[in-house]
C-alpha cells in the first residue's frame, strides 16, 4: 500500500517537474523570440536611416573653380521639402548631413519625409534665425549604429581625433559658411548655460563665450571671442540622460553667391 502512494506521488512529481520545464521552455522562446523581432526590427530602422542618410547626403563634387556646384542638388532637396535649410559636411567626411527648420520639434522624430523615426533629422533650433551670433543644430545620438546622425561627434570627443575633422561647412541657398571647431564640451542639462539661446544680450553672450572657453575638454586652435560667429552641434551622451557632447564651431570665412550677374 505505501508503496503504490509512494508511486502515485512520484509520477505526480514527475509530471510537474515536465509542465514545469515545458512553461520554463516557453517562456525562454517568447523570450528569445521577442528579441529577436526587436533584432530584427532594430536593423531594419537602422537600415532605413542609413539609407535616408545616403539619398540625402551632399554629393557634389564642388572644385575651388566652382564652388556653387552644389545649387542644383540643393533646389533638388528644397523641392522635395520646403523645410530643407542645407548641409553640414565635414572635410573629413565624419558627418554629411542635411539639416531642417520648422520652428518646433517636428524633426526630433522625423526624417526627411516626415515619417516617424526615431533617429530623427538634424534640425536648427526653431527660435534662432541665420542671423544669430550663433545658431545651434540639434541630432540623435543613435546607440544601435555609430554612423547614424550626430553619432560621429563622439569622436570629437578625444584630442587625438580634433585635428583630422576640426573644419565644417554649412550649405545654405547661395551662401557657405566655413567653421573651425573651437570647444569640445561634455555639458550636464542642471547646469545653466545658454548655448541654444534664441537672441543674446552682451552679458548672455559673454556668458555663452566664458563657459565654452573654460570648459572645453581640451585645447583647439581657436579661441572663443566676442566678434566671431558660431555654430553650436548637440547630441547626447550614451548611457547618460543628463549629458550632452557640445560642439562649438567658430566662423572662419563666409561667401556669398553674386545671383545678379
Amino acid at each position: 500500500m505505501k508503496r503504490k502512494k509512494r508511486d502515485t506521488r512520484k509520477k505526480k512529481n514527475t509530471t510537474l517537474l515536465t509542465i514545469v520545464i515545458v512553461i520554463a521552455i516557453l517562456i525562454c522562446s517568447g523570450v528569445l523570440g521577442y528579441c529577436i523581432y526587436n533584432v530584427v526590427i532594430v536593423k531594419n530602422d537602422m537600415d532605413a536611416v542609413i539609407a535616408m542618410q545616403e539619398d540625402t547626403k551632399m554629393k557634389d563634387d564642388s572644385s575651388n573653380d566652382d564652388i556653387w556646384g552644389y545649387m542644383n542638388e540643393f533646389n533638388l532637396m528644397k523641392g522635395r521639402n520646403d523645410d530643407f535649410m542645407g548641409w553640414i559636411r565635414f572635410d573629413s567626411n565624419l558627418i554629411n548631413l542635411p539639416f531642417m527648420y520648422s520652428g518646433d520639434d517636428l524633426y526630433l522624430r522625423s526624417n526627411f519625409e516626415k515619417q516617424y523615426s526615431s533617429s530623427g533629422t538634424v534640425y536648427m533650433d526653431g527660435d534662432q534665425s541665420l542671423d544669430n551670433k550663433n545658431i545651434t543644430l540639434y541630432g540623435h545620438y543613435v546607440y544601435a549604429n555609430e554612423h547614424a546622425m550626430f553619432t560621429p561627434l563622439d569622436k570629437l570627443r578625444y584630442e587625438e581625433n580634433y585635428e583630422e575633422n576640426k573644419i565644417f561647412r554649412l550649405y545654405f541657398e547661395n551662401e557657405i559658411r566655413t567653421y573651425a571647431v573651437a570647444a569640445v564640451v561634455e555639458y550636464n542639462t542642471k547646469d545653466k548655460w545658454n548655448f541654444d539661446a534664441g537672441s543674446y544680450s552682451k552679458k548672455s553672450f559673454d556668458d555663452f563665450l566664458q563657459y565654452g572657453n573654460t570648459h572645453r575638454l581640451y585645447p583647439t586652435s581657436e579661441i572663443m571671442d566676442a566678434a566671431s560667429n558660431y555654430v553650436t552641434l548637440q547630441t547626447c551622451i550614451r548611457g547618460t540622460d543628463t549629458r550632452r557632447t557640445i560642439v562649438i564651431g567658430k566662423e572662419k570665412e563666409r561667401n556669398v553667391r553674386d545671383t545678379k550677374r
